[in-house]
């Protein structure tokens, strides 16, 4: 199975420099309220999955480590223009050689200089040196904000090429139970509808819902028709991925009380043929016995996926029987 063995991250919130390392199972990072786990499971979906929408708006300096910020501000020099590195080593021995060779390289911290091929992914948010002649003309006398105008967003495999999302050779699935987001419900749907059923039926479906949408507005032509006009059916907002729901014994999971959609989902996503399995907080919401319920549940299903849980519960750790990583 394939697997993710270390992330590094430098540059990214409150991380300078850190590396954490994976076993092929169970992954525990325990700590408290911002010491950084939830950036971890971030900054892994971040590269694995190209998650940079939210990332295109005026707030993107909050991404960078507060002492490379200063760093800029009280020397607005470009070698001291903050960035942001991060790299996933992944260990694919079990995926066919064609695939491993695409991500197989020296194109990592350090890899050009010691000369030894490794797997796996790199992220980049940095100054695009396109932009050399700009920079230069810029005037940072009374105001040292970063020019974040002339930064770019970088993926690449440590061969060297281009990563695209596409390619991910892990299926990541993400249990966030640590806050309420927008379309918390729609979102997780539609990565299980992505993950859970065949290419060829995902293609099927949406092919026909639209098929019984025109036929459901030929037949109310007549109800719907004002004059000139006529009531519509917005495509855009009838599409599958904004119309699925995950339901069980007929009730909506949005339905349900916190506790119950935090189990919920967790099983859900250990049906899901996925590699790796993010979860943020399972202990949200839980009382003690149902956190114990959920615990024996991701022992249970572990076995097929590699899992990274964050927690700031002991009981965790405990239950799980394993070895802690604390996050200082």
């Amino acid at each position: 199975m394939a697997y993710l063995e270390k992330i590094i991250i430098k540059g990214y919130k409150k991380f300078t420099d850190y590396d954490v390392q994976f076993n092929d199972n169970m992954n525990v990072l325990i700590g408290e309220n911002e010491a950084g786990k939830s950036t971890i499971i971030e900054a892994i979906d971040l590269v694995l999955n190209q998650r940079f929408m939210s990332l295109t708006d005026s707030n993107n300096e909050q991404l960078f480590n507060l002492i490379n910020i200063d760093n800029f501000k009280s020397n607005p020099i470009k070698e001291n223009l903050p960035e942001i590195d991060i790299e996933l080593f992944l260990n694919l021995d079990s995926e066919p050689p064609v695939l491993k060779q695409n991500f197989l390289g020296v194109h990592y911290s350090d890899g050009e200089r010691i000369k030894i091929n490794k797997t796996g992914i790199k992220f980049q948010y940095k100054f695009d040196k396109e932009f050399d002649n700009e920079f230069e003309n810029l005037d940072f006398s009374e105001n040292q904000t970063v020019p974040l105008e002339l930064y770019k967003f970088e993926w690449l495999t440590f061969q060297g090429g281009s990563y695209k999302k596409q390619k991910n050779p892990l299926k990541a699935l993400i249990i966030d139970n640590s806050s309420q987001k927008t379309d918390l419900y729609g979102s997780y749907a539609k990565q299980i509808f992505e993950s859970k059923i065949e290419n060829n039926v995902r293609r099927a479906i949406p092919y026909s819902l639209k098929q019984h949408m025109d036929s459901f507005v030929q037949e109310q032509t007549t109800n719907l028709t004002l004059g000139n006009q006529s009531i519509g059916i917005d495509s855009k907002k009838t599409s599958i991925s904004r119309v699925i729901d995950i339901k069980e014994n007929n009730i909506s999971l949005q339905n349900m009380g916190k506790g119950k959609e935090n189990i919920v989902k967790t099983e859900v996503a250990l049906q899901v043929n996925s590699n790796l399995v993010l979860v943020e907080e399972p202990e949200n919401h839980l009382s003690h016995s149902n956190t114990r319920k959920l615990i024996e549940m991701i022992k249970e299903g572990v076995n097929n996926s590699q899992m990274i849980i964050s927690t700031h519960n002991p009981l965790i750790i405990s239950r799980l029987n394993l070895r802690k990583k604390n996050l200082d």
